[in-house]
This record gives C-alpha cells, sequence and structure tokens, in this order.
C-alpha cells in the first residue's frame, strides 16, 4: 500500500471557509467482469475543470474482492510541471479512502479515468462499488482551494460493480402435472444469471407425449431465439453486445416453452456434449464460455406428467386402464383418486399403485382376481362393504396392500371342493377383517354334515371340530374368526366364501403378536396361525421370537400334503423347500415352538406383499450344496431336501432343518431322512459333505404299485451319488441317470434307500451295460441283446408316465413326436433288471 503525506494547509484553510464554488464533477465507479483472477476499475469523471484535489471513498465487499492497488490517470500524475501527491487506505475491510491534490490545478476531458484502481479475487461473484454518503469522505476543490458543490450527493457519484465469473448460471427446467389433452407452459428459470452475454441450450423431450406450440423471451433476454426440430428437440439462443451482459435475479423466468400434453410421462432433459448448452460472458470479456461442468449442477431437468388428483367418471367402460374413463388421465403412483357414483363403476385387473383413493357414498370398487392395489396414502370408503370388493376365482385372488385402519370391505375367498369324503383336500384359512362371524357364511346355522371347520389346539394335540358329537353347533368353539389364527375347512363344492368388515391394517408400531405354545407330549409346539391381510404376507419379514423355529409349513389341498420354506440363516445363503417365502392372502399356517424361549410370531403391515398372492407351492433349492428327492405315484408325490453346511449338526436345528409332517391321505407315499436324535425330518442340513458319508433314506409306500423317485443334483456340482435300494439289492448312480423306477408296497420296511456320496470318476454301477438308449431325431431308440425281455417306460422329470412299450431285444424304436421339447427319463427293465437313462427332446 503506497502512501503520501498529505497535510496540506491551504486545503484546510479553503474547507474552513466554507465557500463554495462551482459543481463537483461527476464522479462515476465502473462495471466490470472478469473470469480471471483480477481486474481493473476505472473511475472516470465528466465535468472536470480546474480541479485542485479530492477526497474519494467507497465500499466493496471483502468476501468477492480485494483492493491491490490505485494509480492516478496520466494527466493527474504529470512528471514534470506540477506538484501533485496520492494517498490511499484501505486497512479497513471493505472501504478504500483516497486523497489528491496537484498544483496547479488541471482539467481532463470527460469520461477520463482520473484512477485505475487494480482489484484482486477473492472468490467468484459480483461485488457492488457504492460511494460514501458522508459529504466530508467525498469531496472536490477548485483553483482557488475552494469545496464544490456536489449535493445531493447521488447526483454527482455514481455506484459500479466488479464482478468475477467462475461458472454458468444454473438453468431449471420446471416439473408440470397436467391433465391430458390440455395446453401447459414451462417456465425455464435461471439463478445466478450475472453479466451473461451468450446462450445456448438444447433441450430433448418425448414427442408422444408432448405437441411442441410455441416458445415466449419471458425475460426480455435481447436476441433469443426458441427453435424446435423434429423429434423432440428444442434449441434455444441468443447474445448481446451490451458491454457487461445481462444479470438477472435469481428465480428468473427465462423463457417459457408451450406444449400440449398428450399424457404420459417425459423428462426435459438438458444435453450437454460441449457445445450444446453453453453461457458466454459479456462483451467486454469477449464472451468467454462460463464454467458448466458437472452438467448435473448448472443444468436441471424437468419431467411432465399427469395430475397427482384425478376423477373416476367411467363415460367408456367399467376398465380402469383405459383413459377417457378419468377427469385427468389414468392414475399413477402419486395419484388421489375419487370414485363418485358413475354408470359405470371401475374394475381393477391389473397391477395399481396410487396414493390414496376415496370412494363416494354409493360408488364401488372391483379387484378383480388377476386384480393388485397398493394405495401408499389411505383409504377412506364412504360406500360401506358394498363399496370395495376383493374379487375371488380358482386361478386367482385379488390382492390389496393399505395403511389404515377403519376401512369396510368385502373380500372373497375361493375354495377347491374335496373329490371325495375320504380324501384330505383340507384347506388352512385365515380372516382379513377385524370381526369375522364364523356362522353363516363359513358354518351353517345348524352345522351340515359335509362341511368341515377346525381349530387346532397344540396343548391339546387336538382339532377341535365346530360341530359337537350330535351334530349341532359346538358352543365351545369362538363365534368369530380370531385375526392371526389359521382354520382348517373343506367344503364338497366349490364355493366362494365372503369375508365382511374392516380391513385388518396392523402398524409395525404396534404389531399382531401371537403367542405359540409348546406342550410335551401333546402337541410338540405345532401352532396354525393364519395370514390376517387381504394381501401376501412375506415370512422372512415377520419377527420370530428366539423360540421359534426358521421353518415355514403349508398344507397344499391339490396334494393332500404339507409343503416346506427354510431360508438359511446366514445372508444369502438361499432357500429349501417347496413352499415360497409369500403365504397367499388369507392362508392359513404352521409354525413350530421350541421348548424353551420366547414362542411369538411378530405380524405387521411392513410384511405385506404382492408376490406369491396366487401362489402357493412352488419347488425350491436355490442353496450350493443341497439334493433333493421326489417320489411320486398315480399323480400323488413327496420330497425331502438335504444340504450341507459347516454349522449345521447331525440332530435337528430350527435354523437349518424342518420337521417331515407327514399327509393324512393314504394315496400320498412319504419320504424323509432322520436325525440323530431320531427326529423325522423333510429337510436335512448336515456338516459338511465328506467323501465317505452315507445317508439312510426312509420311504413309506402308499399303495402297491410302481414308485419313480427322481434326484435333483444340480447344487451337487462335482459330486457323484449312488443310491442304495437295499429291497432290491441294487445301487443306482443318480448322479448319471436321476431317475429310479421302483415297485413297492404299503407296511414294508421304511429303511429302504441309501444315499453314498464320492467324487467325479466313481463307477455307475449299470446292471445291464449292453443296453443303449439314444435319441434319433424325435424317435428314442434302444439297442439290447436279442435274448431281452424288455419293459420300457419313459417319465417326463415331474414323473409323469409318458410313453411304455414291451419289446424283445435288438434296436426298438419308440416314435416321440407328441413329446415337448425337453428332458425325460427312459427306463428300461430287462429281465428283473433296471437300466435308467436321461434324454433330451430337442425338436
Amino acid at each position: 500500500m503506497k502512501k503520501n503525506s498529505l497535510i496540506l494547509l491551504f486545503l484546510l484553510a479553503a474547507a474552513m471557509s466554507g465557500l463554495l464554488a462551482q459543481n463537483a464533477p461527476i464522479t462515476t465507479a465502473g462495471s466490470v467482469v472478469s473470469t480471471g483472477s483480477t481486474v481493473v476499475l476505472p473511475i472516470t469523471v465528466t465535468n472536470f475543470n480546474n480541479i485542485t484535489s479530492c477526497n474519494l471513498e467507497f465500499f466493496y465487499d471483502p468476501a468477492i474482492i480485494q483492493i491491490t492497488s490505485v494509480t492516478p490517470g496520466s494527466l493527474l500524475s504529470p512528471s514534470e510541471g506540477a506538484i501533485w501527491g496520492l494517498d490511499y487506505n484501505n486497512s479497513t475491510p471493505g472501504v478504500l479512502y483516497l486523497q489528491w491534490y496537484i498544483f496547479p490545478n488541471i482539467s481532463v476531458p470527460n469520461n477520463y479515468a482520473i484512477f485505475n484502481i487494480t482489484v484482486s479475487k477473492v472468490s467468484a461473484g459480483t461485488s457492488a462499488i457504492t460511494w460514501s454518503s458522508d459529504e466530508i469522505r467525498c469531496n472536490y476543490y477548485d483553483q482557488n482551494y475552494a469545496p464544490l458543490n456536489d449535493s445531493p450527493l447521488s447526483s454527482y457519484y455514481f455506484p459500479g460493480s466488479v464482478t468475477f465469473q467462475d461458472f454458468a448460471p444454473t438453468t431449471i427446467a420446471s416439473s408440470i402435472y397436467s391433465c391430458p389433452g390440455t395446453n401447459i407452459s414451462v417456465p425455464v428459470k435461471v439463478n445466478s444469471f450475472n453479466t451473461i452475454g451468450g446462450i445456448s441450450l438444447t433441450l430433448n423431450y418425448d414427442p408422444a407425449v408432448l405437441t411442441y406450440l410455441s416458445g415466449n423471451n419471458t425475460s426480455g433476454f435481447p436476441g433469443i431465439f426458441i427453435n424446435p426440430l423434429p423429434g423432440g428437440t428444442i434449441i434455444i439462443g441468443g447474445f448481446t453486445t451490451l458491454n457487461n451482459g445481462v444479470t438477472y435475479p435469481d428465480n428468473t423466468t427465462l423463457f417459457t416453452l408451450n406444449f400440449t400434453y398428450n399424457g404420459g410421462t417425459t423428462n426435459l432433459s438438458w444435453i450437454d456434449d460441449g457445445s450444446s448448452c453453453d453461457y458466454q460472458g459479456p462483451s467486454s470479456a469477449n464472451y468467454p464460455t462460463l464454467n458448466d461442468s458437472p452438467q448435473s449442477t448448472y443444468y436441471i431437468n424437468g419431467f411432465v406428467g399427469p395430475s397427482d388428483n384425478t376423477q373416476w367418471n367411467g363415460n367408456t367402460n367399467a376398465h380402469w386402464n383405459t383413459q377417457t374413463n378419468w377427469t385427468c388421465g389414468i392414475p399413477h403412483s402419486g395419484s388421489n383418486v375419487i370414485i363418485p357414483i358413475t354408470p359405470n363403476n371401475p374394475a381393477i385387473s391389473s397391477s395399481v399403485v396410487i396414493n390414496s383413493l376415496t370412494i363416494n357414498s354409493g360408488a364401488s370398487l372391483t379387484l378383480n382376481p388377476e386384480a393388485s392395489l397398493t394405495v401408499s396414502s389411505s383409504i377412506t370408503n364412504n360406500a360401506g362393504t358394498d363399496g370395495l370388493l376383493l374379487e375371488s376365482s380358482a386361478t386367482a385372488t385379488a390382492s390389496l396392500i393399505h395403511h389404515n385402519t377403519g376401512v369396510l370391505a368385502t373380500v372373497e375367498r375361493f375354495i377347491a371342493r374335496y373329490d371325495d369324503i375320504n380324501d384330505y383336500m383340507f384347506h388352512f384359512i385365515s380372516s382379513p377383517v377385524v370381526s369375522q362371524p364364523i356362522r353363516t357364511e363359513f358354518v351353517t346355522a345348524t352345522p351340515t354334515y359335509a362341511h368341515d371347520f377346525y381349530a387346532f389346539s397344540e396343548p391339546e394335540n387336538m382339532w377341535i371340530n365346530t360341530k359337537a358329537d350330535d351334530g349341532s353347533w359346538n358352543n365351545m368353539f369362538e363365534d368369530n374368526f380370531v385375526v392371526g389364527k389359521g382354520y382348517l375347512i373343506a367344503y364338497p363344492t366349490d364355493v366362494v366364501k365372503t369375508f365382511t368388515g374392516e380391513l385388518n391394517s396392523i402398524p409395525a408400531s404396534s404389531p399382531l403378536v401371537k403367542s405359540c405354545t409348546n406342550t410335551a407330549v401333546r402337541g410338540e409346539g405345532w401352532n396354525l396361525l393364519g395370514n390376517p391381510f387381504p394381501s401376501a404376507l412375506d415370512w422372512n419379514l415377520l419377527i420370530l421370537g428366539d423360540g421359534m423355529d426358521n421353518a415355514l409349513y403349508y398344507y397344499n389341498n391339490d396334494e393332500e400334503n404339507y409343503g416346506y420354506y427354510l431360508a438359511l440363516p446366514d445372508a444369502g445363503s438361499g432357500y429349501l423347500g417347496n413352499g415360497t417365502q409369500f403365504i397367499p392372502p388369507m392362508q392359513g399356517f404352521m409354525v413350530h415352538a421350541k421348548s424353551t424361549g420366547t414362542k411369538t410370531v411378530s405380524i405387521s403391515d411392513d410384511a405385506r406383499s404382492h408376490s406369491g398372492k396366487d401362489t402357493y407351492y412352488k419347488s425350491g433349492q436355490s442353496v450350493p450344496g443341497s439334493m433333493s428327492l421326489t417320489v411320486s405315484t398315480n399323480g400323488k408325490k413327496d420330497e425331502t431336501f438335504i444340504h450341507f453346511n459347516n454349522q449345521a449338526t447331525t440332530a435337528f436345528d430350527g435354523e437349518y432343518d424342518a420337521y417331515k409332517l407327514k399327509s393324512y391321505s393314504s394315496e400320498v407315499p412319504k419320504i424323509y431322512t432322520i436325525g440323530s436324535d431320531n427326529n423325522e425330518l423333510a429337510i436335512n442340513g448336515l456338516p459338511e459333505l465328506s467323501g465317505d458319508m452315507t445317508i439312510p433314506v426312509y420311504f413309506e409306500a402308499a399303495i402297491e404299485g410302481t414308485y419313480t423317485l427322481t434326484a435333483n443334483l444340480e447344487q451337487l456340482q462335482g459330486t457323484q451319488v449312488l443310491l442304495e435300494d437295499k429291497t432290491e439289492n441294487t445301487t443306482r448312480n443318480i448322479s448319471q441317470n436321476p431317475v429310479y423306477t421302483f415297485s413297492a408296497s404299503p407296511g414294508e420296511n421304511a429303511n429302504r434307500f441309501i444315499l453314498k456320496f464320492g467324487s467325479v470318476g466313481i463307477g455307475d454301477i449299470d446292471p445291464d451295460a449292453d443296453i443303449k438308449i439314444y435319441t434319433v431325431d424325435k424317435n428314442i431308440v434302444i439297442n439290447a441283446p436279442e435274448s431281452s425281455k424288455l419293459d420300457i417306460t419313459v417319465y417326463n422329470l415331474t414323473g409323469q408316465l409318458m410313453l411304455s412299450s414291451k419289446s424283445n431285444g435288438g434296436q426298438i424304436t419308440l416314435p416321440a413326436g407328441n413329446l415337448s421339447k425337453g428332458v425325460y427319463l427312459v427306463s428300461v427293465v430287462n429281465n428283473g433288471k433296471v437300466v435308467n437313462r436321461k434324454i433330451v427332446i430337442s425338436q
């Protein structure tokens, strides 16, 4: 900082005189813009005549700029012929004070820069340059050392600015929600729009959603143009020759785009490929291109979509997904939907997600069996139980997920009939409403003999009938369904039963906690619970007490047998069983409680799902190091699962094993293993597989006849598995031939099979290596010795018999043109010995 002593007695004397002569010069601070780190701010004057000295003070923003130096113009600092001096002080941040004098006086041309102030950048932005309002701090003196008139100060001292411009403005395309068929305006707003000299922007949109109409230069930026191109592209450009460009306040609408909204959704996307979106600084800085990287920081995309509010009008039909049935387009996930009284009440047949739903009095909404509806916020049903209907059929059941209480509805549940009074085609069922009477919808006022409705009592190990011994109503039975409890039902005809009332909604903050029991020598921990919702329930999201086993148990009425689902405790370890994690709407299910620990299952809305709403059972085996065996006859089957895990033990472990629940039907075969603690197991977790391991497999025949045992070893790659049949005294390599056919009768020793494990390379024990089985085109060809007496059967992988033939030896050709493309098992019995081969029909 340069300092000179300016104690001038003659100036002080003149100031004290108080005499005012001519008007002071007009002093103007410049407005300058730079994209660099320094810039020169000129202080210019007009009417600067016969001036001897001046005092000037201005203010600036020290967060934006810093004063580096002050240099007088050459006319104010002559090298000879005059005495002059300059002193300035900027020790106070944000203030510059300077004093200048010359002897004798001088005059300068108009718009001459009497001072050039060098400014350095502190940060990007604009600093205003404003003059002091103190008359002592800003004044001029003439040749007589008299102060010149400068009142009012605002007429003699004009402000300026310094801008250090690093970055482009922020350009924001708005998001608009509207009704299809309406015209919309999309404002494009800007922030930090300072000293801009040029604009170049490119915007893309979906022309199927929007039809371009026009564009408006809302801000009045000089020379702006808006040019639409085919295919959904708009180019916007413009520039100004104004020395310091154009500056707008934040949130200024730069321009507006006008469209017709056709329906659907589209992004309004800025394109920045290095040149399609750019801003330039002012002409005074030679139009520098401003930094706009990364693009997402400076160009904010917009969106156009349907309005959140729409009302059903039913103008066309009853289909939910017909656009003309709505005042503002087909509802979307954010929609608040109102259903008033109309000629056509709406019906949903697909998957729908909305925000809220209001059903007016007298109106109704139907969810067809294939439908799933999620209401994220709330349902208001002013039409009572008739206003919301969830349908059910033989193949599907509607699903609803909601999150508020007080919703009245009618919920159907299709119940398939049993075929014979002696079969076991039961159903496990549960109520989705708060208070559902059992009579007379599910049990007639006077119980019907052929109708079954039972509850299970674990402490008594007993199925409790709604019918007393004399056939009348059992007065000890509860009158209403208990929420979260399962029941067993069966009817001799196909029926659709209805639950009517307030739908269950159970927040996670106050879950439904079902307490279970384990009574020794009685129920031994088996408890029948139920899904209390009109949607599926995700078993993996329920909270189990430490006194509960992990396995989930189903009853499959079609197969008259139990199914299983077991997710292993280690994250990502997979699951085993022939069930899924999703318990369908209104489905009962079995759980097993331990003898110790907290025996509870906690259920809440957080576990609800639409997945698996119609799928009660499926074959699952996603665990590496696992296998399954399926035995079948006459369309009836049973499965057992084995897996190897170094955390498992040979005894029952509730995290790795599932107990065997046997079918009640005498026509269903049974297959299982037994743990070291003598528990029969459907899923058996064992320690790591070793080469000499053997596992007994138990089998109970249902009827006298032929059985097919199919092994699934896809998760046991690199291991050869042998199956020893102790009854037939034969051994098969089921890694190579996974289907084994055998005969059995009820009452035979259940300890029939042994699994033996070895590494790849173990020999295939083949009873007749001379028999060759292969395919040619769509024919199955068998070559056998001439002396052979062959009994040939062909099965698919589910054990269903597809072809059969009897033949002598030689070459036998079986036409297989009616078989679908896939894998089949050919079994050839030759003089009591069995050869099994897997073939592929590929055409």
